[in-house]
């Protein structure tokens, strides 16, 4: 079975995503030392970003997995989640250690594993244990050839967890996301997807706001994501989409910029003072350093030439030595 194309257009998501969630933090860390300022409410709703980053991961797992075998599907999803991330979960639960940060909010086997029980040391993998949670889930379902019947029995679960109140990472409400993107991802290689859709998406997202636009309902913006990406996708299908090359590049540092742009933000507020300076260099900030870290480390891990650019750099470091 030949494998499936690549799809532009979820690059562009994935670059949205991670500016929004950015923004989001760095707004977080304004208002928390310099207080409230103009549209700083309208910003605290960036945390939509991940919705949006869960929708994304199911329409893309579901996109690519055509052509794998179950131990070619774990490899790289092994790979292309822990590589990148471990440097930082790492290095961040060595810090926290050296400063005597109470264990009882972060521990080893989640910052290591990313296994859906307790903390993580970098505050941002929680989204990352649920990634691990729906790798397990999709991996099970479709190489045993019950996909369809699979997924729907976890729905249930989780609606079943949420009526009745159970916290259990597994079965929390935000795992329909991932659901959905599965759901868009399906439509999207049956043809499915006219304009018309775009108006399908304006009517979660109203509710939501109907609602009163609360956290825990943002599973409804997680809908509208889904019928807003199936649309734009084919779009992309029939050639009359450009997107620009620096678009493509955000979107694939995307994943850097998630991990690093936390510690680049908090960094930021500690040198500089006033709202405005501070948001806007948190910002920029988070977003140079996840792309600082995807050109110097992500990348290099995930084309397997890390080990040649750390020999590279030595040498030119011990002949600058030798030419002094």
């Amino acid at each position: 079975m030949p494998r499936p194309y690549q799809i532009a257009t979820l690059q562009v998501g994935r670059a949205i995503a991670a500016i929004v969630v950015v923004i989001y933090h760095a707004t977080q860390m304004t208002v928390g030392v310099a207080g409230p300022f103009p549209g700083s409410s309208l910003f605290l709703h960036g945390d939509l970003g991940v919705d949006f980053f869960f929708v994304l991961s199911g329409f893309i797992i579901c996109h690519s997995v055509p052509g794998n075998s179950l131990g070619s599907f774990l490899r790289a999803r092994v790979r292309r989640l822990y590589l990148p991330y471990l440097p930082v979960g790492i290095a961040m639960a060595l810090f926290l250690a050296s400063i005597g940060l109470n264990m009882n909010s972060w521990s080893w086997l989640p910052t290591i594993t990313l296994a859906p029980v307790g903390n993580p040391a970098l505050a941002v993998a929680w989204t990352l244990q649920h990634e691990i949670v729906f790798y397990a889930v999709f991996a099970a379902a479709y190489f045993s050839g019950r996909l369809a019947v699979g997924l729907m029995l976890w729905a249930i679960l989780i609606v079943a967890a949420a009526i009745a109140g159970v916290a259990f990472l597994p079965l929390a409400l935000i795992n329909l996301e991932f659901l959905m993107g599965v759901a868009a991802a399906a439509a999207f290689q049956r043809g499915w997807g006219s304009p018309r859709w775009y108006g399908l998406a304006s009517v979660p997202f109203l509710v939501w706001i109907g609602l009163g636009a609360k956290n825990d309902m943002s599973v409804l913006v997680g809908l509208a994501i889904a019928f807003t990406i199936v649309p734009v996708a084919q779009w992309e299908r029939t050639g009359t989409l450009i997107i620009p090359r620096y678009v493509l590049f955000l979107g694939a540092a995307s994943y850097s910029i998630y991990l690093v742009h936390v510690i680049a933000i908090s960094t930021v507020a500690r040198l500089v003072s006033g709202w405005p300076l501070m948001m806007t260099g948190s910002i920029a900030a988070g977003i140079i350093a996840g792309l600082v870290y995807h050109i110097v480390i992500e990348r290099p891990l995930l084309r397997g030439r890390f080990g040649t650019t750390v020999r590279l750099v030595s040498s030119k470091i011990s002949l600058r030595k030798r030419t002094f």
